[in-house]
């Protein structure tokens, strides 16, 4: 009883005190602190966002009964805290003599936090608070409720909250300023970002840490600037960069104030001259790459594009994720800058490495890469049909020249690489101490080649070629041997059989088509390349002068009649956008007149509304296409649904028409298009019906690329027997089959024909209980009149998930490396 937490005198008081304060709590708040430490040196800020106040990255996680923390340091606060509660605590008739346990609850509620359990937090916090009534920590516990309720998106109560604690007299400067700098963080998170300003800069006025003041003075910047004070924007981040400490703050306010001034082009180089003598100091190092990614910027906007992506190259080799992810972002920016897709191809690649996976801007940025794999195949097959055309309408003389042109270019330019490669050799690259002899020096030795050619010739190597080759024949005398005339001709044709095919006239002559079925197909897709890629540039990229040249030409070139109507109404679009008002009204009344039915003439009558007709040819087109999907002819929907989405391209319903190519595409390409049609309907449907189950089957895309093949067993096995979806002789094998089955009396049996890619079938003989049972079935069907088919044995579940990868190769080694195992084991039991 002499050290009982129920005896209040002035020794047990004083001992479970000291206890208290200099064991259990003192050991909890080093581990919390260690782990603070780490947590805010681990946090990555993302200095082209709004800064948030707390480096803490902590989102709402409810803990479950029975769940164990996995941080060390965190779960030992805890445990400490606990242990002085449990251990410490002197409530007496409702008073707590034990002045330090409000530290553990303190302490109890910080652990919760940051392992954010918050609901666990709030009631360290409230208990103190509806407890202990005066304790000297209470405007602390007041401030850590708050902050809990901001994590829980509790963002009015704590606001009135904190308000209030502002106010009193009591609460310490500290405590202040960081309730008006967490007040500021829930207006931010409520988008009133004037009000937030106004508390950010009041905390920083108050803030007695250094590191907290300048950033609550940057995040303040940042505010200001978003909602365009940008004067009072760059004073503020003038005063930050004044306190030179902490550097990372006053370097950033630098950086950030260029950003702000980029249009003051006579204050670049200015600019220039500080970021380059920072490139210069060693201090300064670690912030390199941020540097060079303002320097970058500065070039990108004066259009120095290849000085700017030199400085974003280097800006992309930093450790920060964030910073590779803009600099990449710029790279790809100045491709379409440059209307270099296959730049911007790349470095959108790069970008999406680096990018978190499974968010909506990846999704966007995977949507864009797409978009410029569509424009670079689309413009390679405009330019490849184009040429074809120009061909084909050329005269025989003309489309001899053009041809020779095309040979003779091909010919320089092998010539130039050939030359090029030469120059890279390592022979060449050899050079000895001295160089002053000619061999080493290439011009030199090109010269003398030159030179060589015009006094002598090209000839061969050989004894004597002086005197070979050195001809005397009178200017009288005109004698002619048959026999080297004869040679002469032989070694000509020799020669000419000896050119490869890609030099020669009639190799590309005979390939010009004759055909008018032929022209006509090539024209049609010249035509609607023209219309795909116009649209592209106008809906992805707002490329109107491109969208435009490519839909005028596609007019000009008689295109299919189904097309010109779209074609039209998107190029007054078009020009609507460029500010051509008269070409779109002339173009617009040309499409009511003579396309006074159509949906383009009612969009242009009343664009906010579709005709009831134009509604029912579009239902009747779904169910037509919905038909072919219900007799598995995927590959016939697909191509049918193609004129449908351009013909009703701003009906409202159309995104279901969108759904059902996708599963179409499921059923005949795998998963992996499957996916690719998805991710297309939820950016091109955002906050519509036909997004939210897009995102249901995504779900379930995710749940099935998890599936591999089993070598389990299983309760039910098929037999299965390729046969391509065309071919005639499928039914006659499939009444085989059934005869087949009833003969042998297996009435449990049952067939089908399921349709695989768009080219191949299965014939799937289904409910078999064994492997055996279907390898003994295969037997019967080789010795009876079936024709003899190739045929596989496959699980119930293995075929499931065939279908859905449709990875037969996959599957098929995956069965050989299952049977070569079997084998194996087979050999060892023996």
């Amino acid at each position: 009883m002499r050290c009982s937490t129920q005896r209040n005198n002035f020794v047990n008081r004083n001992l479970h005190e000291l206890s208290t304060k200099y064991n259990v709590l003192f050991n909890g708040e080093e581990a919390l602190n260690e782990e603070v430490h780490k947590i805010q040196e681990n946090y990555h800020d993302n200095f082209f966002e709004i800064l948030p106040v707390e480096r803490f990255d902590a989102e709402y996680v409810i803990s479950l009964p029975g769940q164990k923390n996995t941080n060390a340091n965190l779960e030992r606060a805890e445990e400490k805290a606990v242990k002085a509660i449990q251990k410490h605590s002197m409530e007496i008739r409702g008073v707590q003599e034990n002045n330090q346990i409000d530290g553990a609850y303190l302490l109890l509620g910080k652990s919760r936090y940051y392992q954010k359990r918050f609901m666990a937090a709030l009631d360290a916090f409230n208990y103190e608070l509806d407890n202990d009534f005066n304790s000297n920590l209470r405007p602390y516990f007041k401030l850590w409720k708050e902050k809990t309720e901001i994590r829980m998106e509790n963002y009015a109560p704590a606001i009135r909250n904190l308000k209030f604690l502002e106010r009193q007299e009591q609460t310490p400067q500290n405590v202040k300023s960081e309730a008006y700098a967490y007040a500021g963080q829930a207006l931010i998170n409520m988008d009133s970002l004037r009000l937030a300003a106004e508390n950010l800069q009041k905390a920083s006025e108050l803030a007695v840490n250094k590191e907290n003041k300048a950033r609550y003075k940057f995040i303040t910047a940042q505010l200001l600037d978003k909602i365009k004070l940008r004067d009072s924007a760059v004073s503020l981040l003038k005063q930050i960069e004044e306190q030179k400490r902490p550097r990372k703050y006053s370097l950033q306010a630098e950086l950030f104030r260029y950003h702000l001034s980029l249009d003051k082009k006579d204050a670049h180089p200015e600019m220039l001259e500080s970021l380059y003598t920072k490139l210069k100091r060693y201090e300064y190092h670690k912030f390199y790459p941020y540097i060079n990614y303002e320097i970058g910027e500065i070039f990108h906007h004066e259009d120095s594009l290849k000085l700017a992506v030199d400085y974003y190259t280097k800006a992309a080799r930093s450790q920060d994720v964030i910073l590779k992810e803009k600099a990449y972002e710029q790279m790809s920016n100045i491709g379409f800058q440059k209307k270099d897709y296959l730049m911007a191809g790349v470095y959108l690649d790069s970008l999406l490495q680096v990018m978190p996976k499974e968010t909506l801007k990846y999704l966007k940025t995977q949507h864009k890469r797409n978009n410029i794999d569509d424009i670079i195949v689309l413009e390679k097959l405009i330019k490849r049909n184009d040429s074809i055309m120009t061909l084909v309408r050329a005269d025989s003389l003309t489309r001899v020249k053009l041809i020779q042109n095309y040979i003779d270019k091909l010919r320089q330019k092998e010539a130039e690489e050939k030359q090029k490669n030469a120059s890279k050799t390592d022979f060449s690259q050899v050079k000895p101490k001295y160089t002053s002899f000619y061999f080493y020096n290439n011009s030199l030795v090109e010269k003398g080649k030159t030179y060589f050619e015009k006094t002598w010739g090209n000839m061969s190597l050989s004894d004597m070629w002086r005197l070979k080759n050195k001809m005397s024949i009178d200017e009288d005398e005109e004698v002619v041997d048959m026999e080297d005339t004869q040679s002469a001709e032989d070694d000509s044709n020799q020669k000419e059989e000896n050119v490869p095919d890609k030099y020669k006239v009639n190799f590309y002559y005979k390939q010009i088509p004759v055909e008018p079925k032929k022209i006509d197909s090539i024209l049609g897709d010249l035509n609607y390349a023209h219309y795909q890629v116009g649209m592209i540039y106008y809906e992805k990229f707002k490329e109107l002068e491109k969208a435009k040249e490519n839909l005028e030409t596609m007019l000009a070139s008689n295109p299919k009649p189904e097309l010109v109507p779209p074609a039209k109404y998107n190029l007054y679009k078009v020009y609507k956008d460029m500010g051509k008002t008269l070409l779109a009204e002339h173009l617009a009344q040309e499409i009511v007149e003579k396309y006074p039915e159509s949906i383009y003439a009612e969009l242009i009558k009343n664009p906010d509304k579709i005709s009831e007709r134009s509604n029912k040819a579009f239902q009747q087109a779904y169910e037509k296409l919905y038909r072919l999907y219900t007799a598995q002819k995927y590959d016939s929907l697909l191509k049918a649904s193609d004129p449908l989405l351009v013909k009703f391209s701003f009906h409202p319903e159309l995104g279901k028409v969108e759904l059902l190519r996708a599963t179409a595409i499921a059923r005949s390409q795998g998963l992996t298009a499957y996916e690719k049609a998805l991710q297309n309907i939820i950016l091109k449907y955002p906050k519509s019906p036909y997004e939210i189950e897009a995102q249901k089957r995504m779900e379930l895309v995710n749940k099935y690329k998890k599936k591999v093949y089993s070598n389990a067993k299983s309760n039910s096995y098929k037999l299965v027997i390729p046969y391509d979806i065309f071919s005639p002789e499928v039914n006659n094998f499939v009444d085989c089959i059934e005869k087949v089955i009833i003969e042998n009396k297996s009435t449990h049996l049952h067939i089908s024909k399921d349709p695989f890619t768009g080219k191949q079938s299965f014939v799937v003989v289904h409910n078999f209980l064994s492997p055996q049972s279907a390898e003994y079935l295969a037997d019967l069907l080789k010795k009876s009149t079936c024709t003899a088919r190739d045929y596989f044995v496959i699980s119930s579940d293995n075929y499931k998930t065939l279908q859905l990868t449709k990875k037969l190769d996959a599957y098929k080694a995956f069965l050989k490396e299952n049977n070569k195992t079997q084998r194996e084991t087979n050999k060892q039991k023996q």
